[in-house]
């Protein structure tokens, strides 16, 4: 696992919990990040809660949200994704956070 220290001390959301977000969270969290979690499927919120993660109430982007870390596979059309359009908050991936 590689720490995405670039990220210290900022609020971060990964959004999508599948294998490549699971791995964004981990990086993002290890590299001094303060992480929120979001995926539409509410098992996958569920688990992640289980496993200490910090998930959103709702798909809202909290004041504050330095960088949106987007899965693969996540649709420009996500609520998130506009949100963080809409306010100027990079959108990232997982060869953004890691290389």
């Amino acid at each position: 696992m590689i720490p995405a220290t670039r990220y210290q001390r900022q609020h971060a959301v990964v959004l999508g919990l599948g294998k490549t977000g699971q791995s964004l969270w981990r990086s993002l969290h290890h590299g001094g990040a303060d992480v929120s979690l979001w995926d539409d499927d509410a098992a996958s919120r569920q688990r992640a809660a289980e496993l200490g993660g910090v998930v959103l109430a709702a798909p809202q982007l909290p004041a504050g949200t330095g960088i949106l870390a987007v899965s693969p596979g996540i649709a420009p059309s996500h609520t998130l994704v506009q949100q963080a359009r809409e306010r100027a908050i990079p959108l990232r991936t997982d060869l953004d956070l890691l290389y």
